[in-house]
């Protein structure tokens, strides 16, 4: 079966033609980042190794969840046990292999990189193997620690733990300066022989497996029968068998089907002779439902003509309820105009009525003063009568007789004297004494003229007599109250 390989620089094809021999080997992974990108022990683990696999950066959860079979610490080493910050540099999601205890620059490589500095344990490589593996042959240690490799060696008691094969990154991070040249005099003086230089990890043999030096004349070739890890291609071919099997299977699964659809066949055909009969069945159905949706037809026509006479009924009696209701809204709103004109009626009625009884005050008070005026007509009257009346009516009743008969010697009759005062002047007629006959005028109507030029003007005789009785009455107002007292409660 061709090998997988997973390692950045083919490190596990070397350490698989080295260790042909051993079936479940133990190794010591220093710096050993994700559990299969660029790992130098997942194809060892895949073949059932196990061992330590030390990584102090954020990856470590996935690490650890990958490799149940070995053991995992989040630790650093260094030459003494202490806490140092790691300078941790990521591009997005992806934790890049460069976390280092001594910081340095950036990687340049594509995308934004950011670093971030987590606080870490250090410790030794002798104090984890004393507590984790004493007494126990080891059979690989590979560290890469991004230049703390010299301070794990110095760390180490080679006396005590002699790996067989010790595979350390001899460059420094990012370039192609080699390191080796640090430490290599401290491993030669524990016995370990440089055997090999792959470009970027320097290869040592213990003195005591110098066998195995034989697995490095030749870098990773054809012979070796292994393929580079492709996740993609991997996922694809994974696909690809997957696919191959569902075929074989859908391949046996349609020779299945072929028997089972032969026997669908042959029920089908006896099922086919059935569905004539049916067939057959449904015909003279169908011709008796023809006949019956001819009938159901007319039956729908006649119907369509009631509901088309309903609806025609419908419409007059809802134009006849619109004229009733509109015949409604008239008698409503000339209800209402009735009510307002009789309400106007009333409002004029009442008006009317005030103005019956204004009008019925103002003639109260009409004949309160016309029987005012009987009154002071009857006391003038009285007063005119008395014997040797006032001084000064005494002194003008003869001028008043000489002016009536100056009156009756006109051509034009004098006027006629109110009943109230004409026993005053002694013009009373009495019933013995006719009134002497008028004179007739001349022809073409009185001689005016004629009267005004001989001074005997009756006009002008009623008017000086009616003055001089008018001043008569105003002389004496005291004597008018006391009469007033005396009038009967009859006038």
């Amino acid at each position: 079966m061709t090998f997988v390989s997973y390692a950045q620089n083919f490190e596990d094809v070397m350490l698989r033609r080295a260790f042909r021999d051993v079936a479940e080997g133990f190794y010591v992974d220093v710096g050993a980042w994700y559990p299969e990108l660029h790992s130098v022990t997942k194809a060892l683990y895949d073949a059932g190794w196990h061992g330590i696999n030390i990584e102090p950066g954020p990856i470590f959860a996935q690490l650890a969840a990958a490799r149940p079979r070995d053991i995992n610490l989040q630790v650093a080493l260094g030459e003494q046990p202490c806490r140092m910050p790691l300078h941790v540099f990521r591009v997005g999601n992806d934790v890049l292999g460069t976390s280092s205890l001594h910081g340095g620059p950036a990687p340049d490589i594509p995308g934004e990189v950011v670093e971030e500095t987590i606080e870490v344990e250090v410790t030794t490589l002798a104090r984890v193997l004393d507590e984790h593996a004493p007494g126990q042959h080891i059979h690989v240690l590979k560290i890469d620690a991004e230049g703390a490799e010299a301070a794990i060696l110095r760390s180490t008691d080679w006396r005590r733990y002699r790996p067989e094969l010790l595979v350390i990154e001899a460059t420094r991070p990012q370039s192609q300066d080699r390191t080796d040249g640090e430490w290599t005099p401290l491993l030669t003086a524990a016995g370990y022989h440089h055997v090999w230089f792959d470009g970027l990890n320097a290869w040592f043999l213990r003195e005591e497996s110098m066998a195995r030096a034989e697995a490095f004349r030749a870098p990773p070739n054809i012979f070796d029968d292994f393929r580079v890890h492709d996740p993609e291609g991997d996922r694809a071919r994974a696909a690809a068998e997957a696919w191959g099997r569902s075929l074989e299977e859908a391949v046996q699964h349609g020779s299945r089907e072929q028997e089972r659809l032969q026997t669908l066949l042959q029920a089908s055909q006896q099922h086919a002779t059935a569905l004539e009969a049916a067939l057959q069945r449904a015909r003279s159905e169908h011709a008796a439902l023809e006949q019956r949706n001819a009938t159901l037809e007319q039956s729908n026509a006649t119907l369509e003509q009631r509901n088309a006479m309903l609806e025609r009924s419908v419409a007059q009696t809802e134009d006849e309820l619109r004229r009733t209701v509109t015949a409604r809204a008239a008698a409503a709103a000339c209800a209402a105009a009735f009510e307002q004109e009789t309400a106007e009626l009333k409002a004029r009625l009442a008006g009317m009525a005030n103005d019956l009884e204004a009008a019925q005050a103002t003639a109260a008070a009409a004949r309160a003063e016309a029987h005012a005026l009987l009154a002071e007509r009857w006391r003038l009257t009285n007063r005119l009568e008395i014997e040797n009346g006032p001084r000064v009516l005494t002194a003008l009743l003869p001028l008043a007789r000489v002016l009536r008969r100056i009156a009756w010697r006109g051509r034009i009759p004098a006027p006629v004297i109110p009943p109230e005062i004409e026993h005053l002047v002694g013009m009373a007629p009495s019933a013995s004494t006719p009134p002497p006959a008028p004179v007739s005028a001349p022809p073409g109507g009185p001689d005016i003229g004629h009267a005004a030029s001989t001074g005997n003007d009756p006009r002008l005789a009623r008017s000086v007599e009616t003055a001089l009785l008018t001043i008569a009455l105003r002389s004496e107002p005291q004597a008018e109250h006391s009469d007033r007292t005396r009038l009967p409660a009859e006038a």
